[in-house]
């Protein structure tokens, strides 16, 4: 079995008028794409930011090799793990390729300027979305799609060890959820990842967590989790599910 990545034990977080997580404990592995799955406010998107430190937790710890991750300094972190999430943008208009430049910032010093190995990565990162021919456009006149397509290939160039994707392809038609899953899928890297559709999330996960009311409901392997009754828990829906001979799952509503 492979090491123990990135691990959060015991974790508790309060809002000022609610509890949102109480006593979560997830862990990724190397090479391994996890899951995260609940029905909206159980404390998801929460528990992601708590991982990549823009929420503090009430109680518990989150590691990384091992280390507590507030003994990385934040440049050190975005050299290890890249963030993509639902609502990415700038606050300022600029091209695609500096856009993509500026996941080699936690490898510089400051004002130090990028060089050949920079532009050479981050070139290759948006061959690898299929975004390259758009380096030298302007962000702002691109499609959501195409801006998510755009900040993978950022996290991209970090070569990050674990890649947190938060709601990524929540906003996505179907075709540009598949083409960002598929590409993230293949780096071999570790994933964490929250996402409402649960057809993407059993076909392209190897484990998944279920928070329900601030806890862990469960966790296992897609087939394992997604049950009828499990999602009638969960979510509160009646549901089938088939698994073809592909071993995909498909979910029938009711």
């Amino acid at each position: 079995m492979k090491q123990v990545l990135l691990e959060a034990k015991n974790i508790s977080f309060v809002y000022p008028t609610r509890e949102i997580l109480n006593g979560v404990n997830i862990a990724v592995r190397q090479g391994q794409f996890v899951g995260i799955v609940g029905s909206n406010g159980c404390g998801k998107s929460t528990l992601l930011k708590i991982i990549y430190r823009v929420l503090k937790a009430k109680s518990g710890q989150v590691t990384y090799n091992g280390k507590d991750i507030q003994e990385y300094t934040l440049k050190e972190m975005a050299r290890k793990i890249a963030v993509v999430g639902q609502f990415n943008d700038t606050t300022f208009d600029t091209t695609v390729l500096d856009v993509v430049l500026m996941g080699r910032l936690p490898f510089k010093a400051r004002w130090q300027s990028f060089d050949q190995k920079d532009y050479q990565l981050a070139l290759a990162s948006l061959e690898k979305v299929d975004m390259l021919r758009y380096q030298d456009k302007s962000l702002s006149t691109l499609s959501g799609g195409e801006k998510q397509r755009i900040f993978l290939a950022r996290a991209l160039t970090q070569q990050p060890e674990l890649i947190i994707l938060d709601e990524p392809t929540n906003h996505l038609d179907i075709r540009f959820q598949l083409e960002i899953l598929k590409i993230v899928k293949s780096l071999g890297i570790g994933v964490l990842a929250t996402m409402h559709d649960l057809s993407l999330i059993a076909n392209f996960c190897d484990y998944i967590y279920a928070l329900k009311d601030t806890k862990m409901h469960s966790s296992g392997k897609p087939i394992e989790l997604l049950t009828p009754e499990n999602i009638k828990t969960i979510f509160g829906v009646e549901c089938k599910v088939v698994q073809d001979r592909d071993n995909k799952l498909f979910f029938s509503y009711q």
